[in-house]
């Protein structure tokens, strides 16, 4: 030890103690002495002698509120830095009594020094145990937190509620719920001594009345606590209640960090109350939690805590808090465009604690708007999540010859029902969280630099095309509309205008196409007298993965019963095949519409204001949710998804990736064309070319791109402008993997089929006009009459 350190230890610290302990010494000589063991408590080699002087200190120093304070302080400190731990034996016998003392009768300082010493405590598991059974100190908590008129308080006791909130045990949760109950049984009033600045005020009570409740009379005081939490929402956030139960920021206020705490707690708690491990009275067990979908890409910790969430739960949390919450996320998605998580703690040496509400200026307070943001993307997770597909638990029909047939019969018609009534939820809990403007909040929050809100945000809206039973999941080709395809047969009087114009004014693709003949993979041969690509793809070296179940791609099924046309060609001759520009073509496609339901869709790359208009405007009602759900992501964060399939981050390229192949899965054909006006087929044919090694993403990019060319012939001509047939042919010669060779074959064959099946179809003449075919019925009953009227 150095000579320094003795004598601080020998000389200095006894005197600090000595002066603090002495009853004549002043007030502000013990706050002198407290700064100084403050600063030696920072020391390793003092730390743990002055944690355990400190708790022997506090009893001989109640009359002076500060002093008892900075011991709190220094107590808080000494165990953040060292991640030291208070003994449950020292913490009942006189820690707790201390802190319940602090907050009931010393001002609004000290108390938010308990406050915080007790969020502290209440994040372990086991001294949270120790805090929930002293019901008295938590029902003060919840008691400053109803009638507190400061800030500060208020934030210290939202951070505790939320800690207390944050267990999995069955014990811990019963026993807040008791502290709950107790709180509101409990006599208490205000007496407000000081009207100051600081609005300090001591809290006084006649004793906590000890009743045994009913899980019943729990329930209902925890459902008052919710209504509580959700004015507080509604008070912090500037939030204003309409007619038609939905919230609005309001035109004035400013918020400062102390708002932001209590926001960012408030939100943590209702996200806590999704996941609470009890089950309220007559629920039952079995249908309590959610299903988790296996195709959704989910962090190991992300998917343990939504084992734990239970669409009860959500329901009444959404039922309460919905709207609001919404609310300020909107506002706070807003603000995303604006600044980056980059930066957080570089602010300005100008800029305030403060940030107005309304300024889309205005500069983001450190961390907390960016800790809020985090977790109103877990409740929206949450939301979503619950929202999401529910498993049959039909079994096939076996005939029973118990004498108990009626009985179960009974019961398994009660199952059904309940099936039918948690799907009817989870629907109208879907179409209510999409009407708040889900597809808005989900385009801004993808515009920031932080990946995980990227992922985050990819997930939830990938998550909403998710069907929501057994019944809606049908194969791609069931949901797209025959009717509007370009392709199909019909009397040239019942086409659009418009479409009639395209269809003549572009030329059709032709007739010498390359040769695919549908013949085993092995023998599959292409003739040709030239190179079919540069040397790049010929010499290339492919890594042969372990074999799963990707061989799910075999040629859509024909729309017609003609066969196609096989013509051999040449690939020197294939080259040539295109004729029109790239501008050109695109130019045109951009000019096509399909009328009346194209027009939603207008003016899809500029993000105006009327686009929140659209994506928070009332659903279709008896419609289809999921296609409705691909024109809003189309419209909000198409670009953004095309963007994310060339991220280097892995995990959020293969999500977006996935989230590209739901949306063409589940979209109609008009909605691929505006796919296309993205510039889709370019970057699938970029993407296809530099993700060769990747055996799942070169997968799943060509199953995306044979279902975007079997839906319209002149995605075709785009994707043969941009050179995606001589790349399928390269990677086709390139010997790849079985499971990516029938994945190319399949999208070659696709490809030659609608360009030969619509060749055949422009060549032919095609079924006789109705309206034809009536005229010239017309026309010689005319005659008739004109041959009587002779004889008349």
């Amino acid at each position: 030890m150095m000579f320094w350190e003795q004598q601080l230890e020998d000389i200095v610290y006894p005197l600090v103690l000595s002066l603090i302990k002495g009853s004549n010494s002043s007030e502000s000589l013990k706050l002198t002495c407290l700064e100084i063991l403050q600063n030696i408590s920072q020391l390793p080699e003092f730390y743990a002698r002055i944690k355990q002087d400190v708790l022997s200190l506090l009893n001989q120093n109640q009359k002076y509120d500060h002093i008892q304070g900075v011991f709190i302080e220094i107590l808080l400190k000494i165990l953040e830095t060292f991640k030291q731990k208070i003994s449950t034996d020292v913490l009942e016998t006189c820690l707790m009594s201390i802190l319940t003392d602090m907050m009931t009768y010393q001002k609004c300082q000290s108390q938010c020094q308990a406050l915080k010493l007790l969020t502290y405590l209440a994040g372990d598991d086991v001294t949270r145990s120790v805090l929930l059974n002293h019901p008295q100190t938590i029902a003060v908590c919840i008691c400053l937190n109803k009638q507190s008129q400061c800030r500060k308080v208020i934030a210290g006791t939202c951070c505790l509620i939320e800690e207390l909130l944050n267990t999995k045990n069955s014990s811990n949760a019963k026993q807040f719920m008791i502290c709950v109950s107790e709180s509101f049984t409990m006599d208490t009033n205000y007496e407000q001594l000081n009207v100051n600045r600081n609005r300090d005020v001591q809290l006084s009570f006649s004793g906590p009345k000890r009743l045994r409740c009913s899980d019943c009379q729990l329930w209902k005081h925890l459902d008052d606590l919710v209504d509580h939490l959700v004015f507080l929402v509604e008070k912090f956030g500037f939030l204003e209640r309409h007619e038609q139960l939905t919230c609005e920021l309001s035109k004035f206020g400013n918020i400062n960090c102390d708002q932001l705490t209590i926001i960012a707690a408030l939100i943590g708690c209702f996200n806590q109350l999704c996941v609470w491990p009890l089950n309220r009275p007559k629920s039952q067990q079995n249908q309590s939690f959610v299903y988790i979908n296996d195709e959704i890409i989910l962090k190991e910790d992300m998917r343990h805590q939504l084992k734990h969430l239970s669409h009860k739960h959500v329901f009444f949390v959404w039922e309460k808090v919905g709207p609001q919450v919404m609310a300020l996320f909107k506002h706070f998605a807003s603000r995303c465009n604006l600044w980056s998580t980059k930066s957080q703690d570089q602010l300005p040496a100008h800029s305030t604690n403060t940030t107005d509400l309304n300024s889309s200026s205005a500069v983001p307070v450190g961390t907390q708007e960016t800790n809020v943001v985090k977790l109103l993307l877990n409740f929206i997770l949450f939301v979503t999540v619950t929202s999401g597909y529910l498993p049959s638990t039909e079994q096939p029909e076996k005939q029973a010859f118990s004498s108990q047939t009626e009985l179960k019969g009974k019961k398994k018609l009660q199952e059904k029902l309940t099936q039918k009534e948690m799907l009817a939820e989870k629907k109208l809990l879907r179409r209510q969280l999409i009407e708040e403007g889900l597809f808005y909040v989900m385009s801004q929050t993808l515009l920031v630099d932080d990946i995980h809100f990227k992922i985050m945000s990819t997930t939830i809206i990938r998550l909403c095309l998710q069907a929501s039973d057994d019944k809606s999941r049908t194969s791609p080709t069931k949901h797209r509309q025959r009717a509007i395809s370009a392709d199909v047969q019909r009397p040239k009087s019942a086409i659009l205008n418009t479409r009639t114009d395209y269809n003549t004014d572009l030329k059709p693709l032709a007739t010498d196409m390359l040769n695919i003949k549908q013949r085993p993979h092995s023998s599959y041969v292409v003739q040709s007298k030239g190179r079919v690509a540069s040397s790049d793809y010929m010499k290339r070296e492919t890594t042969v993965l372990d074999s799963k179940k990707y061989s799910l791609f075999s040629p859509l099924t024909p729309r017609t019963e003609k066969k196609p046309i096989h013509q051999k060609i040449t690939v020197s001759q294939a080259r040539g095949i295109v004729s029109e520009t790239t501008d050109e073509l695109t130019g045109r496609i951009s000019s096509f519409t399909f009328g009346q339901q194209n027009s939603k869709l207008s003016g899809i790359r500029d993000f105006d204001k009327d686009a929140l208009a659209y994506l928070t405007s009332p659903l279709e009602a008896g419609s289809d949710i999921i296609p409705q759900c691909c024109e809003r992501i189309l419209r909000s964060s198409a670009a953004d998804v095309l963007k994310g399939i060339f991220s280097l981050d892995p995990e959020f390229k293969q999500i977006s990736l996935f989230l590209l192949m739901d949306l063409v899965k589940n979209g109609q054909n008009y909605l691929h064309m505006e796919l296309s006006k993205l510039g889709c087929i370019p970057k699938l044919v970029r993407f296809l070319r530099i993700n060769e090694n990747d055996r799942l993403l070169e997968i799943t990019g060509l199953s995306i791109t044979q279902l975007l060319l079997a839906s319209d012939r002149r995605i075709c001509q785009l994707f043969n402008f941009h050179g995606g047939s001589h790349l399928l042919m390269a990677l086709l010669q390139s010997k790849p993997p079985e499971d990516v060779k029938d994945a190319i074959v399949s999208t070659l064959n696709t490809l030659n089929y609608m360009v030969h099946t619509n060749q055949s179809s422009d060549k032919s003449h095609g079924p006789v006009d109705i309206w034809g075919h009536i005229m010239q019925r017309w026309k010689e009953e005319d005659k008739v009459v004109d041959v009587l009227k002779q004889f008349l």
